[in-house]
């Protein structure tokens, strides 16, 4: 018996069919099939349902309805007279093959049609591998687990160059740049569907300052440049720093600003970091010229009489050289470079000093001495 075509064997005047399934016929695992067949016989002798050549159901002249054969356990049902219909429920891989109806008029005409019942289950990814980073010569590994039947082709795309790196559900591979990273797309096929995932590649790049402003030197007023190109993937944020006052002077690698004083030479520090590393480098700047600082007024002695001669002394911290001025009330009695000066007193009393120097950048800060008088 035929089972793989459908056909109708030389039908005669008494005998037709109305309605057939196609040759294939699929079904979903886990579905309900229905397979219809309709015809039209006007002397019925029989008819009979078979599965995979075997004989499981019958319907005679005289019964209005399909009975299973007694020796039989069948995994579908049938429904019907001349419009027949079998049930197969919950269908499964070992539910496909080959459904019959053989009809026969008692003038022993037979004609019979067959349908070939096709299992089949969506491919679908239960597992892919999420987004994730690595370095230039670092192996990586892609996972796609999927299931389906018949069982999906799995194929890797490299979506941003639509080249096919693998007909595999694992495969690995070397970073060797940059540009092995982006999408990599996962496509799963069976002939009944298909079904596309992506993850994401992202090439990192531990920070590294690549080219740093050199050592500096400059005056007060001067404005200086700092420099420091990073690279690193993500990008690096870029920090400059001065270290002398763990002050934060710029977030990015180009900057600039005006000496305003010595205090703002010494080490400037360059941090470039991303959330896989970092990395720091410093330059120094030194202040040649600039205004003066730390002045500080001193005597030989500590407290005076009438008629007593004493030095007193102002010095700065201060490039170029400076003039100083010193002061017994509001007269200035020195204006001197080297800030020396000698005191006679004429009278008891306190004596009080104060003392400015000045050079081309400015004037430091006001300072000044007390003098007691000398108790016996």
């Amino acid at each position: 018996m035929p089972i793989f075509n459908v056909y109708t064997l030389c039908p005669t005047d008494g005998f037709k069919w109305i309605s057939l399934p196609s040759q294939r016929t699929k079904g979903h695992v886990g579905s309900t099939v229905h397979i219809k067949w309709h015809y039209e016989c006007n002397d019925f002798g029989f008819s009979r349902i078979y599965y995979n050549n075997r004989h499981l159901f019958s319907r005679k002249a005289n019964k209005q309805y399909y009975y299973a054969l007694k020796s039989v356990v069948p995994h579908f049902s049938v429904i019907g007279g001349s419009n027949v219909t079998i049930i197969i429920p919950d269908i499964d891989k070992n539910k496909s093959g080959s459904y019959c109806c053989e009809v026969e008029c008692d003038r022993g005409d037979k004609d019979e049609a067959c349908t070939i019942l096709v299992i089949y289950a969506l491919p679908r990814i239960n597992y892919l591998t999420s987004h994730f980073y690595g370095r230039q010569g670092d192996s990586v590994t892609l996972r796609c687990n999927a299931s389906g039947y018949p069982a999906p082709r799995i194929t890797w795309i490299h979506k941003n160059t639509n080249k096919t790196i693998a007909n595999s559900s694992a495969t690995s591979f070397n970073i060797t740049d940059k540009g092995s990273g982006g999408k990599y797309c996962c496509h799963v096929s069976n002939g009944f569907g298909n079904e596309t995932n992506c993850t994401s590649l992202e090439v990192i790049a531990l920070p590294r300052i690549n080219n740093l402003t050199s050592h500096l030197s400059g005056n007060q007023g001067d404005s200086i440049p700092l420099r420091c190109n990073a690279s690193g993937n993500p990008a690096p944020r870029v920090t400059w720093i001065h270290k002398d006052t763990n002050r934060t002077i710029a977030n990015f690698s180009v900057t600039s600003f005006n000496i305003t004083g010595k205090e703002s030479g010494g080490e400037y520090c360059c941090h470039v970091s991303n959330r896989f590393g970092n990395e720091i480098n410093c330059t120094s700047i030194e202040v040649i010229e600039y205004q003066p600082i730390d002045t500080e007024l001193t005597s030989q002695i500590n407290c005076t009489t009438a008629n007593k001669t004493f030095k007193i002394l102002c010095k700065a911290d201060a490039s170029p050289s400076v003039q100083y001025f010193i002061q017994q009330g509001n007269k200035t009695m020195v204006n001197s470079s080297d800030g020396n000066a000698t005191i006679t007193t004429s009278e008891n009393g306190y004596l009080n000093f104060s003392c400015i120097a000045k050079n081309k950048f400015g004037q430091g800060k006001t300072v000044h001495l007390e003098i007691p008088i000398c108790r016996k």
